[in-house]
């Protein structure tokens, strides 16, 4: 049974094993980030043509 405890997605890293948890989830925000701005800039192209 799963609940809120479990994580529910994983990312790989070739980071060194000492890097911070911390730098880890930020640079994966930055990722987020940018891509879901392709996303978004896509969907409008579409949309205006």
């Amino acid at each position: 049974m799963l609940n809120s405890q479990f994580i529910s997605h994983y990312c790989v890293s070739n980071a060194p094993v000492d890097t911070p948890w911390q730098e880890l989830a930020r640079v994966q925000a930055q990722r987020f980030l940018i891509e879901h701005s392709f996303r978004e800039a896509k969907s409008e192209r579409f949309m205006a043509g």
